[in-house]
């Protein structure tokens, strides 16, 4: 199976560009919606959770609190990097085996925090998805309704995005809104089933 890896920071429109491929009939995989499973339904990853971050990430309903979970990682790198270990090899787990059962001519995974290929082998090409700072800080007030400052906060806490470009094959600037990103996701597609061998 032909895998591209669709990447990007915060606020770039990632999610949507997902959408439009799946829309194309491609399979999509979004290891954002996998670690929502696991800390949804896998008992032993949430039993990890309370153990190392205590009982007052979780609610009432004893439901994980993300928004609580998500301040206390911001705030703390070795909080974060503990997290990802737990989460990051059953995530990759969990694509591989979606994959697997893909029946498109090629496959796209979200990955948000891709920086390094060598964990995941079959992945053939990198699309980045990207847009200027100040696009990002208003998506981000706008979905978060936070402040300039916070959003500012949130985006400078991602990894460059030089680092993104040094990786990615291809680069979608996604500044002009939907109608835009279809054309510029219908010019992709058109490559990568080109490049599929199947």
């Amino acid at each position: 199976m032909y895998c591209v890896a669709l990447t990007g920071n915060i606020a770039s429109g990632k999610s949507t560009a997902l959408a439009l491929f799946k829309s194309l009939g491609i399979m999509t995989v979004s290891a954002d919606q996998i670690s929502r499973e696991l800390t949804t339904t896998n008992t032993t990853v949430l039993n990890a959770i309370r153990h190392y971050f205590g009982h007052d990430i979780f609610d009432q309903q004893n439901k994980l609190n993300r928004r609580a979970l998500r301040e206390l990682i911001f705030n703390d790198p070795t909080k974060r990097r503990w997290l990802e270990e737990l989460l990051h090899p059953l995530i990759r787990k969990e694509i591989e085996k979606q994959i697997k059962a893909a029946q498109s001519p090629y496959c796209v995974i979200e990955i948000p925090l891709l920086l390094d290929r060598s964990q995941f082998p079959y992945i053939n090409r990198v699309l980045l998805i990207s847009c200027d700072e100040d696009t990002q800080i208003a998506r981000v007030m706008a979905r978060d309704h936070c402040s300039q400052h916070q959003a500012l906060l949130i985006i400078k806490s991602q990894p460059s995005n030089r680092a993104r470009i040094d990786l990615a094959d291809d680069i979608i600037i996604n500044n002009k809104g939907i109608s835009e990103l279809k054309i510029l996701i219908k010019k992709q597609h058109a490559i990568y089933q080109k490049l599929s061998p199947t």
